[in-house]
């Protein structure tokens, strides 16, 4: 006979008509394992690079000086779409805000800026093919979501 090394959920009936304990196998996960495992098969230079089925977020949405309003606007945009994206609002320098983005690995950093702007959008950055795109900021949403599928 194996040994209960389970969790006693109840009781169900045999096929003799007896009652027999109803168990399952409790499980418990070490998130420093979790992540230290992704960040060894996904990790590079740069820092991790979340997977797009473990990242927390799809997007890292920073505004550069001058433009923190339309960052704000198209993350609020973006969250009602659907889309979970982070918003780094910090009182950072731009380099320090950018560095951290590549650190933390989010699948997508979106940046706006006034040379972003001019240029027709937002700087969207795939993180593993570091391909950036300037995109119509109404448009920012469906790239994230086409990049991340």
């Amino acid at each position: 006979m194996l040994p209960d090394l389970g969790v006693r959920l109840g009781s169900y009936m045999d096929r003799s008509g007896a009652a027999a304990p109803l168990t399952g196998i409790g499980l418990a996960l070490d998130m420093t394992t979790v992540v230290g495992s992704l960040a060894a098969g996904f990790g590079d230079d740069r820092g991790l690079g979340w997977p797009r089925r473990a990242a927390p977020f799809l997007a890292h949405l920073i505004g550069l000086p001058s433009c923190e309003e339309q960052a704000a606007e198209l993350y609020a945009s973006l969250v009602a779409q659907g889309v979970e994206a982070v918003l780094d609002d910090r009182q950072a320098s731009p380099g320090v805000k950018l560095k951290d983005a590549d650190l933390i690995g989010v699948p997508v950093r979106v940046v706006i800026s006034t040379k972003s702007l001019a240029a027709g959008g937002a700087e969207v950055t795939g993180r593993t093919s570091g391909e950036t795109q300037i995109v119509p900021i109404q448009d920012v949403g469906s790239l994230i979501r086409q990049l991340t599928a």
